[in-house]
């Protein structure tokens, strides 16, 4: 794949991944996930871990408290990264470029 057909973006979303506790119903702690302030999107997952947040670009301060929360209402693990860097595909549509 050539350059051309590539897009970098700078991101800055943060993301969580998440271990639920014991015994908790996954779709309804994935609703109650995405309600929080400054998650744009919950996805359940199978493997190490049962849910992947994704949260907008936030500061220090409110990251930790979305974490807190994050793990109140999943009452299990937690851990973070941040997206600096996105790529993505671009395809070419009549003379257009769109993303896909």
């Amino acid at each position: 794949m050539g350059k051309r057909n590539l897009s970098k973006n700078s991101s800055g979303h943060l993301y969580f991944f998440v271990r639920p506790g014991e015994g908790r119903n996954v779709h309804r702690t994935a609703t109650k996930l995405v309600g929080l302030a400054n998650v744009r999107s919950v996805e359940i997952t199978e493997g190490e871990f049962g849910f992947v947040l994704k949260a907008g670009r936030i500061d220090g301060a409110r990251a930790t408290r979305l974490a807190r929360s994050i793990s109140r209402t999943a009452g299990g693990g937690i851990s973070t990264a941040v997206c600096h860097c996105r790529y993505e595909r671009r395809q070419v549509v009549a003379g257009q470029v769109r993303r896909k």
